[in-house]
């Protein structure tokens, strides 16, 4: 079997930094919960277009590029699963933890100023928000992936056979929106949109042919393909621009499938224009990516927040805020390596970008 091809490797690394930044503006829309914006606005269409429709592929394709590169080479004996899951410790669990305690303290501190009832928190009401249901969104697909690691040896992809069953089985419920395990928080533990795209990126790591075949379409193809993607995105905003499947199920039969369609059609988008991007020009913003999807939100989210709603009139509120949020956390991450580079490789699992 082939290896990943670093033209295949450098595409991802490409893709996952432009993904990072369309999670936080997912994370600093404006227009619905924070600053509610009437529905026939052009501001609330264009934001609905931008964080509800094209960037709702950044999560399914970090669990597909994760997926692929925890199969990549996998051998399926006691011995591989083993060390794949230690290396996985340093690079997800350790990160995840540690996130997840410094922003449950700036969330304290933060809460502590205007409500009481947070002294009032038991130690086991801490736990559960440092392991189970952190106090950043971000964190919940680092959850879902650390499950999916204890249940990779369930997503393998011999016999043919299983594979196929398994595939189908996730896209039935995928595609219909069917969720089989229960709510925390906000969020489904283990969301079935996670763990298919993560088989996918294990089909590709068993099957590399696949992706140098994906990598290979023309440039007319790739074309069509964005443009078939913007434009299911566009007309789902224009039929249902309410639609919602993050936090409550609000949706109709024909924009849940145009929805879904223009995800696995962003997808695939996604990675084909990503390929042409240069890399070497990326690649300081790129080795930054973890740290900044990691601390986007709690506690900068606050501040910007804070000064652009003082400073900033409403409709252009998300813009500067995006924006600003991620100019500084890029330089918040780039000045931490500098000045305390064991702390910052400790915090991002020792993530490089040498591919």
């Amino acid at each position: 079997m082939t290896d990943i091809s670093v033209r295949a490797s450098r595409t991802f690394v490409v893709a996952n930094l432009v993904a990072t930044v369309m999670v936080v503006a997912i994370h600093y829309a404006s227009y619905r919960e924070h600053l509610p914006i009437r529905i026939d606005s052009l501001n609330y269409r264009i934001q609905e277009f931008f964080i509800n429709g094209l960037s709702r592929v950044a999560v399914p394709f970090f669990a597909l590029a994760a997926g692929m590169f925890l199969f990549r080479g996998w051998v399926s004996t006691a011995i591989d699963y083993r060390a794949r899951v230690k290396r996985r410790v340093r690079t997800l669990l350790i990160p995840y933890l540690l996130a997840s305690a410094v922003i449950f303290l700036c969330w304290f501190a933060f809460q502590a100023r205007f409500d009481d009832s947070v002294f009032r928190l038991r130690w086991a009401d801490v736990i559960w928000h440092l392991t189970i249901e952190p106090k950043a969104p971000q964190l919940w697909f680092l959850r879902d992936l650390i499950l999916l690691v204890i249940l990779a040896p369930l997503l393998r992809f011999k016999p043919r056979w299983y594979s196929m069953v398994m595939g189908c089985v996730l896209l039935a419920l995928w595609a219909a929106e069917i969720q089989g395990l229960p709510e925390i928080g906000r969020a489904y533990l283990l969301n079935n949109e996670t763990m298919l795209f993560f088989w996918v990126g294990g089909l590709l790591a068993a099957r590399p042919e696949l992706l140098e075949k994906t990598l290979d379409i023309s440039t007319p193809i790739a074309v069509v393909v964005v443009a078939i993607w913007v434009g299911l995105v566009l007309v789902r905003v224009w039929i249902d621009p309410e639609f919602d499947l993050a936090f409550v199920r609000k949706f109709t039969p024909l924009s849940l499938g145009l929805q879904k369609a223009a995800i696995l059609t962003g997808v695939l988008a996604l990675v084909l224009v990503c390929r042409s991007i240069d890399f070497d020009t990326l690649m300081r913003l790129q080795r930054h990516a973890f740290f900044v999807y990691l601390f986007h939100t709690v506690p900068i989210i606050y501040i910007v927040r804070a000064a652009t709603s003082r400073l900033v009139p409403a409709d252009l509120e998300f813009y500067v805020s995006f924006l600003c949020a991620t100019a500084i956390v890029f330089v918040v991450g780039q000045t931490t390596q500098r000045y305390f580079p064991q702390i910052y490789s400790v915090v991002t699992g020792g993530r490089q970008s040498k591919v």
